[in-house]
C-alpha cells in the first residue's frame, strides 16, 4: 500500500492532490491541499484562490508533480477579485412608498469604492469614496415611452440620480508654476498632478494635464484631463509599431514633432498635430489620446511622444473651488454629458494649489422608469440620452423585485452582471 499522503496512480505511489475547483473557474474560490507523504503522511496546509495587490485573481491548482502553482487572471468586466474570486460587487437597499438616500462606502463596495492613494510628483494623498444614490418611490403608473401601466421605480426629469465624491484626508497639493516648471503667482501648471494616477470608481487614470485654466483670473480654477486605454506606449521621432485592439491591426508612428505638438501616421494616414490632452479617433471607433510630449532641443535630445490606445478621455473643470457649485458638464471624449455636473472643491493662494473633494453630480434628463429586473443604464440608453451621465459606466442601479400588496422592494447598486 501507498504511505499516507499518497495516492496510488499508473501503477505507481505518487503525493496527494486535491482541488475542490479543477475547472479553476474564476467565479469560484477553489481551496488545492496536498501531502508530501511520509510517515503520518504529514498534510500541507490547504491553500485557497486569493486577490493579488493588484487586485488580479490569483488562482491555485495542482501543477506538475502534485506541486500547488499559481496561475492570475484579470476579472472580466463588471467584475472585481474579492476573498479569492470574481464577484459582482452590489448593494441592496430597501425601499418603501417614500423618497430617500443611502450612501455607499468601501464596506459596501470594497472595490467600486476602495480607499486610495493619490501620490503626486512630491507627496501621496489617501482617499475614500462614496456614492451617494437618490432612491424615488416605485409607482403604480405609465411608462411615457412605451405607454405599459406598471410598477416602475422612476427617476423623474431633472432629479437627482446621484452624486460621486472623492474625499482626501488631507487636500492634495501642488505648486503653481509656469511652463518650465518655475513658482509663478499668475502660472497655469498644477505639475505636480500631471503624470500620475487617479482611482475613481475603479478605474485608473492617468492625470495627464493638470492646469488652471481661467485665464482672466487663474486662481481658483482647475482642468483635469484623465486617460486610460487598452494599451500604453512611447515612440521615439521616426520610430514605428503594429498593435492590436480588439483583433484590429494598427501600424502607428511617431512622424513630427516639437515641443507642443506631435504628429501620427497610423495605418498611412496623418493625425493633425496633437497636443497633450488630445484624442484622434481611429478606425475601427478606437481612440488615441496624447499623454506626454517630450522634445529636449539640442544635440542628441530626446523626441519622443506618449499615448494611449482605445484611450478612454475625461475632463473635470471647476473654476470656482471655494463655492460649492459648478458649472462645467463632465466631458467624456471631446462631449459634454448633460446631467452631470463637476464640483471640485480646494482652496488657492497661487502658491500652492489644493482638492480636497472631487465630486461629480447626476441629474435625470427624462423621466426614467425602471420595471423589475431593469438597469437604469439600458434604459437611459433607450431614450436616446447618454448612459454616461452615470459617472464612469463602471455601475449601474437595478430594481430588483417588488411587492406591490407591500409596497415594498429591493433595489441593487453597484458592478452589476
Amino acid at each position: 500500500p501507498c504511505q499516507a499522503g499518497q495516492q496510488c496512480e499508473r501503477g505507481q505511489c505518487v503525493v496527494q492532490c486535491s482541488d475542490s475547483d479543477p475547472q479553476d473557474d474564476p467565479t469560484v474560490m477553489g481551496t488545492v491541499t496536498n501531502s508530501l507523504g511520509g510517515v503520518g503522511g504529514p498534510v500541507l496546509l490547504p491553500q485557497s484562490d486569493n486577490c493579488a495587490p493588484d487586485g488580479q485573481l490569483s488562482q491555485v491548482e495542482c501543477g506538475p508533480n502534485r506541486v500547488i502553482s499559481h496561475t492570475f487572471s484579470t476579472c472580466p468586466d463588471g467584475q472585481g477579485c474579492q476573498n479569492g474570486a470574481c464577484v459582482c460587487q452590489s448593494g441592496s437597499t430597501e425601499l418603501g412608498t417614500g423618497q430617500g438616500s443611502v450612501t455607499l462606502i468601501s464596506a459596501n463596495l470594497p472595490t467600486l469604492l476602495s480607499a486610495g492613494n493619490w501620490a503626486t510628483n512630491e507627496m501621496s494623498f489617501p482617499s475614500t469614496q462614496e456614492l451617494l444614490i437618490m432612491v424615488p418611490p416605485v409607482e403604480h403608473t405609465e411608462d411615457d415611452n412605451n405607454d405599459i401601466m406598471g410598477n416602475y421605480l422612476t427617476f423623474r426629469y431633472a432629479h437627482q440620480i446621484a452624486q460621486y465624491t472623492l474625499h482626501f484626508n488631507v487636500a492634495a497639493q501642488s505648486d503653481v508654476t509656469d511652463s518650465t516648471g518655475s513658482a509663478d503667482s499668475r502660472g497655469t501648471y498644477l505639475d505636480d498632478f500631471e503624470g500620475t494616477e487617479l482611482t475613481l470608481l475603479d478605474n485608473i487614470y492617468t492625470v495627464v494635464l493638470a492646469r488652471r485654466p481661467d485665464q482672466r483670473s487663474p486662481d481658483q480654477s482647475v482642468k483635469l484631463i484623465l486617460m486610460k486605454g487598452a494599451q500604453r506606449d512611447t515612440l521615439l521621432e521616426g520610430e514605428l509599431k503594429t498593435y492590436v485592439i480588439g483583433g484590429q491591426n494598427y501600424e502607428v508612428q511617431l512622424s513630427e514633432i516639437n515641443a507642443n505638438e506631435a504628429t501620427f501616421m497610423i495605418n498611412g494616414e496623418a493625425t493633425s498635430k496633437l497636443q497633450v490632452g488630445d484624442t484622434w479617433v481611429l478606425g475601427g471607433a478606437n481612440t488615441l489620446g496624447v499623454s506626454n510630449v517630450l522634445f529636449q532641443d539640442y544635440a542628441g535630445g530626446i523626441h519622443s511622444a506618449s499615448f494611449f490606445l482605445g484611450a478612454q478621455k475625461v475632463e473635470l473643470r471647476d473654476d470656482q473651488v471655494t463655492d460649492v457649485t459648478g458649472a462645467y458638464n463632465v466631458k467624456i471624449g471631446s462631449e459634454d454629458i448633460d446631467g452631470t455636473t463637476v464640483i471640485i472643491m480646494g482652496t488657492d493662494n497661487n502658491s500652492t494649489f489644493s482638492i480636497s473633494t472631487i465630486a461629480v453630480n447626476m441629474i435625470a434628463q427624462d423621466d426614467y422608469y425602471l420595471g423589475v429586473g431593469n438597469k437604469l443604464s439600458d434604459y437611459i440608453h433607450r431614450t436616446g440620452d447618454e448612459k454616461e451621465v452615470l459617472f464612469t459606466n463602471s455601475w449601474d442601479i437595478r430594481l430588483n423585485s417588488y411587492d406591490e400588496a407591500a409596497g415594498q422592494g429591493v433595489v441593487e447598486v453597484g458592478k452589476l452582471c
